[in-house]
């Protein structure tokens, strides 16, 4: 009764082996790598450095993932350009937000002038004000300071970088550009941060990406999806963006399983994304599946890993003001939310049809960006 139920909610069927997507593509090819003087397996230290100027149009960010053993989990972003004034000059923001075991969120949004920011092409070494997220030999190093508040963290990468492809999407034959690269999908980081004077200190797992585009991203697509996640000796991480109408709504799914510093997923391909119909949130009124199930499938093994909407840690309107946010939506189209949500996740394993593992948590964690409807 359980697995007809849940056929009858499946509505949406991607299967990546027959999107052969003519609008929106993914460079992949051996030409492409090599125009762009890098290998499939290997991200070189440019390739976390700023990938575009920081000029009008251009939007670029650096994003951390932490979860730590006192049960805190942090997200950070250096943003060139404040995701609500996408089509304007650089208006560099950073946002922190740290979720506590008891459900309590601290949040900082700080804001500053296009002349406080710079980031290095040679590597990653971002700067905004005092503040920077840099890579010093072999060590990842964030720091953050504003009035009462102060934190450090300090991270190396304990798996295979990754990127799906060259990490460039073309939108078009224009020359649009999205690009995503995830440099450490799995490290070891240190953290202490102070507020109103009482200082924590842990220890934890932790995530890091960087993204850029070369045109205000709600030009590109409409809504993106980012999955990350611990179960058992498993880490998954997985990016879903849908393109814009301009370019036929095109999906593109990156999927990655990392066991013991590698990953096991060697071809998107050999993917298949099931969702539930979605319901509209109350707040944005964007549609949002509660239900995934992604089947990875490649010489005799198979990954089942499914997906539960638990609850929302982050539900939100970009433009917080209704009649500004109508106003802009009139106008520009943009109708921005932002959602932060935890689920449960469950991980079947098998070999020639048969089970081998199972595996459970409720800390399996997505971000959920819709820019237009």
């Amino acid at each position: 009764m359980k697995q007809l139920f849940y056929l009858f909610i499946i509505t949406q069927i991607s299967i990546a082996t027959l999107a052969q997507n003519k609008v929106v593509h993914l460079q992949n090819s051996p030409e492409e790598y090599k125009a762009l003087g890098i290998t499939k397996d290997t991200i070189l230290p440019w390739e976390n450095g700023a990938r575009v100027a920081p000029k009008k149009g251009n939007n670029e960010l650096w994003y951390c993932r932490l979860n730590l053993d006192d049960g805190n989990k942090i997200v950070i972003f250096f943003f060139m350009r404040d995701l609500k004034k996408l089509g304007k000059k650089v208006s560099p923001v950073i946002n922190v937000e740290i979720e506590h075991p008891n459900g309590d969120i601290t949040s900082k949004n700080l804001h500053f002038k296009a002349s406080d920011f710079s980031a290095s092409t040679t590597h990653c070494d971002v700067h905004i004000g005092e503040n920077y997220f840099t890579y010093i030999n072999n060590v990842y190093q964030i720091h953050i300071s504003d009035n009462n508040f102060k934190m450090d963290v300090a991270f190396e990468s304990t798996s295979e970088p990754w990127r799906p492809g060259t990490g460039i999407i073309n939108f078009g034959n224009k020359g649009n550009q999205f690009g995503w690269i995830a440099p450490v999908p799995d490290g070891k980081a240190t953290v202490s941060y102070t507020i109103n004077g009482i200082t924590n200190t842990s220890k934890g797992f932790c995530f890091h990406d960087h993204s850029w585009s070369n045109v205000s991203p709600e030009k590109l697509y409409k809504n993106w999806y980012w999955i990350y996640g611990k179960i058992g000796a498993y880490k998954v991480l997985i990016a879903e963006i849908i393109a814009s109408k301009k370019y036929q709504s095109e999906e593109q799914l990156f999927f990655s399983i990392i066991k013991d510093g590698k990953n096991i997923v060697t071809n998107d391909s050999n993917v298949i994304a099931l969702k539930s119909h979605p319901i509209k949130h109350p707040v944005g009124n964007k549609p949002i599946s509660k239900v995934f199930t992604y089947k990875y499938t490649q010489n005799g093994d198979v990954y089942e890993l499914s997906l539960k909407q638990l609850s929302f840690i982050k539900a939100e309107n970009m433009i917080r003001n209704k009649t500004t946010n109508r106003l802009v939506k009139l106008f520009t189209g943009f109708d921005a939310s932002w959602y932060r949500i935890q689920g449960q996740s469950v991980l079947n394993i098998y070999h020639d049809n048969q089970l081998k593992e199972q595996l459970v948590s409720n800390d399996m964690l997505w971000e959920l960006i819709y820019l237009v409807n």
